[in-house]
């Protein structure tokens, strides 16, 4: 897609500028291809690839149990996407999440922002592909990861308790993450993991993986593990979708995204 539209590859030092740029430049309304995929179902698959625009522009998703995603920074970080969706008309917006990575598969999208899980089924289709890091604001790369949570339950059975800590331990020790994790494609838990003979296999097998893995250094904010989160997900991502599909704009729809959220942990 690059190559047809004689647009220059990313490069790690990329600004979102530069991002919308070429977004722009590789959408061919003809053979409807965009630069850019996004997902507007107003689920978390639309939430999550928000929050590193906010981060890197030094928002917050929460100060203590209020919502603070509809700050000044948030404002900006939802007008980019509007301006790339709306005015330039460079997104594919995707109803259903499920469209967008099978069109970037197909050569009908440039661009998408994943993760891991994407890299078996580019194999599969055979598509011609690169990974990067996510541009940044001033030389911010904030990225997301997880966060995935072993959850452990208090049973009043100190006998119980020692062995599923001990459990656990054995669980997420480096041995069984490369035997039962890293070998199915997917990132390690640690970054001594990153030389081991199972991971190396995966790079060879998924190129770019290795970047996803050295990437885990930018991912310095984990999301809110708070109860109210799914709502708050939920009322953000609506916010996002109804701005990208030009419904609403970005400062009234993140405000009430923010009192509804707020008002849901403030129920929990």
């Amino acid at each position: 897609v690059f190559d047809d539209a004689g647009v220059d590859y990313p490069t790690a030092d990329w600004t979102w500028e530069d991002f919308r740029d070429a977004a722009a430049d590789l959408t061919d309304p003809a053979t409807k291809t965009y630069g850019y995929g996004y997902s507007v179902s107003g689920s978390e698959e639309t939430t999550w690839q928000f929050w590193p625009h906010l981060w890197q522009r030094g928002g917050e998703i929460l100060d203590g149990s209020e919502a603070t995603f509809d700050s000044p920074e948030g404002v900006e970080a939802l007008t980019l996407l509007q301006e790339m969706a709306v005015d330039d008309g460079s997104v594919y917006l995707d109803q259903t999440d499920t469209k967008f990575g099978t069109f970037f598969a197909s050569d009908q999208i440039g661009m998408i922002t994943s993760g891991p899980w994407m890299l078996y089924d580019l194999q599969t289709a055979g598509t011609d592909y690169g990974v990067v890091q996510l541009p940044g604001v001033d030389g911010n790369h904030t990225t997301i990861s997880g966060a995935d949570i072993w959850a452990m339950f208090d049973h009043d059975d100190p006998n119980r308790e020692y062995w599923s800590y001990e459990f656990m331990k054995w669980l997420t020790a480096a041995e069984q993450d490369e035997r039962w994790n890293v070998v199915y494609g997917n990132l390690p838990l640690r970054e001594s993991e990153i030389d081991s003979p199972e991971f190396q296999k995966q790079i060879e097998a998924m190129p770019g993986i290795e970047v996803m893995a050295e990437n885990t250094a930018n991912a310095t904010i984990p999301r809110p593990t708070v109860s109210g989160y799914v709502q708050l997900s939920e009322a953000i991502g609506t916010a996002i979708s109804q701005v990208l599909q030009g419904q609403a704009e970005p400062q009234e729809a993140l405000g009430q995204a923010a009192d509804e959220a707020t008002a849901a942990l403030e129920d929990e």
